[in-house]
């Protein structure tokens, strides 16, 4: 697990970052649900991104979740092309996101 700050990219753009977990095969976990939801969609492939929608949680709070939805994950193939919803009451849910087709 990596921090962007931990590779040099807090002035990566979004993409960027999204790009690089694809390329390391990595899940992104972001409380930037909006962007990245529209990113995914964006993109043919993405290792898959864990949504936290409670944005507002402290660093120990966070980990407390993301350990949460990791351990929920055990059981999961991988989730390419998948994200993981984290509400804010923390229930979990796994919808698949493929990119939108713009010939419509």
């Amino acid at each position: 697990m990596w921090h962007v700050r931990d590779r040099g990219m807090l002035a990566a753009s979004d993409s960027e970052v999204l790009e690089k977990a694809y390329l390391e095969e990595r899940v992104l976990v972001t409380a930037n649900v909006e962007d990245f939801l529209k990113l995914a969609r964006s993109r043919e492939l993405h290792a898959g991104i864990i949504l936290l929608e409670a944005g507002d949680l402290r660093r120990e709070e966070q980990l407390r979740v993301i350990r949460q939805a990791l351990t929920a994950l055990e059981g999961v193939n991988d989730l390419v092309n998948r994200v993981m919803r984290v509400s804010r009451d923390e229930t979990l849910s796994i919808e698949d996101i493929p990119a939108q087709d713009d010939s419509r």
